[in-house]
């Protein structure tokens, strides 16, 4: 989930606004857009077996980045993602990201996994966003904890990660 923790933010925008632009035109009756594409998405079995497949590439996708594994980060992500690095001043994309990853085998792992503090699925039609926190410790054995938001979109019936952000929690 991240090329580097420090270096990002932002993407709850990006969040929002592929939401809108995904969502269909919306009856005056409806309270919010979002409650619009809830109440008329998939039905609950549908939604519910979304919702695991989102929690399993998001375990796929935390499990990868524990291990290093490359391939799997890589086929989690739509061609097309692309995340913010705010410290370069723009959005990098999944070949980009592909190219970090090789260019570094063997990243410095870290003492412990880093696990789900805290993992929340929101479906809307086609476009799921998970959020959440990812606690964990360092290579240097510091405890971290990282605010992420992971947008995923389903095409031709695979869902994919089309972007993500994560903010590193700082506690003073």
């Amino acid at each position: 989930m991240s090329l580097n923790a420090t270096a990002v933010a932002g993407v709850v925008g990006i969040a929002v606004v592929a939401v809108f632009v995904a969502m269909p035109r919306v009856p005056r009756r409806a309270a919010t857009p979002l409650a619009h594409l809830t109440a008329t998405g998939t039905n609950s079995l549908d939604s519910t077996q979304d919702e695991a497949t989102i929690r399993r590439l998001e375990s796929e996708w935390l499990a990868a980045q524990n291990s290093g594994d490359t391939a799997t980060i890589l086929r989690l992500l739509a061609d097309d993602f692309e995340r913010p690095v705010p410290a370069a001043g723009r959005f990098v994309n999944r070949s980009e990201i592909a190219d970090f990853y090789r260019s570094r085998p063997h990243p410095p792992r870290p003492r412990a996994p880093s696990r789900f503090e805290s993992l929340a699925i929101g479906l809307y039609g086609d476009m799921a966003l998970a959020r959440g926190v990812v606690a964990g410790t360092d290579s240097a054995g510091k405890s971290t904890r990282t605010l992420f938001v992971d947008v995923f979109a389903r095409r031709n019936g695979s869902w994919r990660a089309v972007s993500a952000q994560e903010n590193p929690i700082t506690t003073r």
